[in-house]
């Protein structure tokens, strides 16, 4: 997802809200969030922080890579193309 871009409306987001309250906040299946495949925020009782393990927060350092680029789409094209000139 591009930055600054909401996974779902505010109004839907204060809706859907987790109750984790652990030390290991929604590592488990019974995370609201996680199930629904949403980011915990501010509203969920985890407060969405760096004690909260749900995998669809985004991430400062998500963030800070999502500008390199990736060079290994660059070698599967490469690939590919290999693939297609020995089809031939």
């Amino acid at each position: 997802m591009e930055d600054g871009v909401s996974y779902a409306p505010e109004h839907i987001l204060k809706l859907v809200r987790c109750g984790c309250t652990s030390e290991r906040a929604c590592r488990g299946g019974k995370c609201g969030c996680m199930g629904r495949q949403l980011p915990c925020t501010m509203f969920c009782t985890c407060g969405g922080g760096t004690a909260c393990s749900n995998p669809f927060n985004i991430t400062e350092s998500a963030t800070d890579h999502a500008d390199i680029p990736d060079d290994s789409d660059e070698a599967n094209d490469r690939a590919m193309d290999v693939d297609d000139e020995d089809d031939e």
